[in-house]
């Protein structure tokens, strides 16, 4: 990497200088954990922290309103790595789970509604596992989500209905993060099926090459083929590869035009931002720019893995 670029991306926010430092630099330790630390106490982490309510929650509800609920600052929380251990964060997952919680279906979207969600369940797995929430606490939402897979291997929203018969790459990818963030922080609670399953979900995005149609190639939404950061519960392609990168699988020939395509959208060494979904926002990350800092560290670091291999 040229150090003009490192330069620009080392004047940022410490979200930006903790990806660059552990995954583009491969910083010693130390200047690693020091610069995460900072994500507590100034800039994006900060922020997000500020907003907190007396009641322990962001916006109106756990889940209410989109994009300011407890629900999505937790995510993006999980997202830009905040550090373990705050207390405040630790009381707003307690409270979810003491409060939102389902014994047969695991979160529900509002306190007494009797029928979950997977994509809910999947994103919440992905936070509470990342915090380090208790064992005990997250078995009902494992038990929900190991009943909710389809014979495709994927996962769907919309399950319940009789006519649904195929899987949602959305849902999909949630329930992978999620289970891929309980498998590595080391839970054990019927971990072998979650495990089966987890690379079953694999497949079937990996027979769809992570955007297509396994009838006929075709692109299965133009949106998939954007660029967005926070991406919420979206899938696109980019998240996808970032997905399958973290979690070690290695190189498949069915990723090769995923591949191609995030190389194409580089530009002088930078990739940009897709304009932001719309909805309530506390402040702004970044702004949409054909030169994104968070964007391209992202796909330097999917590149880099995949690439070093010499398989794509």
């Amino acid at each position: 990497m040229e150090q003009n670029i490192i330069d620009w991306l080392e004047d940022s926010d410490p979200v930006v200088r903790f990806r660059l430092h552990r995954d583009i630099l491969h910083s010693d330790q130390d200047t690693i954990n020091k610069i995460r630390t900072s994500i507590a106490t100034e800039g994006w982490g900060k922020a997000f922290l500020d907003h907190r309510n007396e009641n322990k929650h962001w916006g109106e509800a756990y889940y209410n309103p989109k994009w300011i609920s407890t629900h999505y600052t937790l995510l993006n929380l999980r997202m830009i790595h905040y550090p373990l251990g705050d207390p405040r964060v630790n009381e707003s997952i307690e409270l979810i789970l003491n409060e939102n919680y389902s014994k047969e279906e695991g979160i529900v979207h509002r306190i007494g509604y009797p029928i979950s969600d997977v994509c809910i369940n999947g994103m919440f797995l992905n936070i509470a596992a990342y915090f380090k929430a208790p064992e005990e606490k997250l078995r009902s939402m494992i038990d929900y989500l190991l009943s909710t897979q389809l014979k495709d291997g994927g996962f769907n929203c919309q399950y319940r209905k009789k006519q649904t018969h195929h899987s949602s790459v959305h849902t999909s990818l949630s329930v992978c993060e999620g289970y891929w963030e309980y498998e590595k922080n080391g839970y054990t609670y019927r971990l072998d099926e979650i495990i089966k399953q987890r690379k079953e979900a694999e497949e079937f995005l990996l027979v769809h090459k992570l955007y297509k149609s396994d009838k006929d190639d075709s692109i299965m939404n133009p949106h998939f083929l954007s660029m967005h950061w926070p991406y919420h519960w979206h899938f696109d392609v980019m998240r996808a590869l970032e997905y399958f990168s973290k979690s070690k699988h290695p190189y498949d020939p069915r990723m090769k035009d995923a591949l191609d395509w995030l190389r194409s959208k580089e530009k002088d060494g930078l990739w940009p931002l897709s304009p932001h979904y719309s909805g309530k926002t506390f402040f702004t990350m970044e702004r949409v720019s054909q030169k994104s800092k968070i964007n391209t560290l992202r796909a330097m670091n999917i590149l880099a893995h995949y690439y070093r291999i010499d398989k794509a």
